[in-house]
């Protein structure tokens, strides 16, 4: 089965809640999101490497927008083992897990109102990923939701996890708050051979 440029994940048994899209604006936002002092909105289509952080509007179409400052801190790669638990399709079970390491900041004035961000794996086939998100525990990359009533000046760590074709790169990591055009981008360095 081909994938398409919007292709949206595998299905695996126990879990999985597709993630949304979006990329980053600057200080002019559609939402009229007037960040608190010393706060700076990233210009959507910004490259950063790995553990650089972007601040961004969101929800981006609220009235009630919060500033959130988001970073990938890591992108590790796992082992299909790790899902002996579940049931794979014959596809997925020929994957390679990849975990990606994201911290949230609420800069205010607002609350995410979501417990996830639109955020892609990036492939150089130019398909993205959306994370699948597992219930339960799974102690590789623990599943933890963004609280939507995340308070002013407080962090969550995620790990979301992706499932990768074995023909395919991980280039970035895309979050996508409007369009494909203004993501932001994390670069994940090409793994050493």
């Amino acid at each position: 089965m081909s994938r398409t440029p919007w292709y949206v994940g595998t299905v695996l048994a126990l879990a999985l809640v597709a993630g949304g899209c979006s990329g980053g604006e600057d200080d002019e936002d559609p939402t009229g999101l007037e960040p608190p002092d010393g706060v700076t909105l990233t210009e959507g289509g910004t490259e950063l490497d790995l553990g650089e952080s972007a601040t961004v509007a969101y929800p981006e179409d609220a009235e009630d927008a919060t500033a959130l400052t988001v970073a990938v801190t890591a992108v590790d790669t796992g082992d299909i083992a790790d899902f002996s638990l579940f049931s794979l399709t014959e596809e997925d079970a020929a994957s390679s897990p990849r975990y990606v390491r994201v911290t949230v900041v609420n800069e205010g004035p607002g609350t995410p109102g979501t417990t996830s961000l639109p955020i892609f794996v990036h492939t150089d086939d130019r398909t993205l990923l959306t994370a699948n998100s597992i219930v339960g525990s799974f102690e590789p990359c623990p599943p933890t939701a963004i609280p939507a009533d995340l308070e002013v000046g407080e962090q969550i760590e995620q790990c979301l996890v992706y499932l990768v074709a074995p023909d395919q790169q991980v280039e970035s990591i895309d979050l996508q708050i409007t369009d494909a055009a203004s993501a932001i981008r994390w670069t994940v360095p090409a793994p050493e051979e």
